[in-house]
């Protein structure tokens, strides 16, 4: 779990910065998992603006996907599952 709180936290801290949420298609679905669960952990029933720019930009990188790396990341998503 380190690891994924500390990319997401990472990324948090740019999108701060930046007002841009940066990443590759896998690393937003990612940082979007983990920043969900906060606020379901923390009962927080706010909208959070930024969650919705974080998923703007999770599709938006979906999109831009070819074949092989939606096939590769439907991969990995499947070995990691478990």
């Amino acid at each position: 779990m380190d690891r994924l709180a500390n990319l997401s936290n990472t990324m948090s801290e740019r999108f701060r910065e930046t007002g841009e949420w940066q990443g590759t298609a896998l690393d937003l679905w990612l940082c979007l998992f983990f920043q969900h669960r906060i606020h379901r952990h923390t009962g927080s029933e706010d909208i959070d603006p930024a969650l919705d720019a974080l998923c703007d930009a999770l599709w938006h990188a979906l999109n831009r996907l070819d074949c092989d790396e939606a096939s590769a990341i439907a991969s990995r998503l499947k070995q990691d599952a478990f």
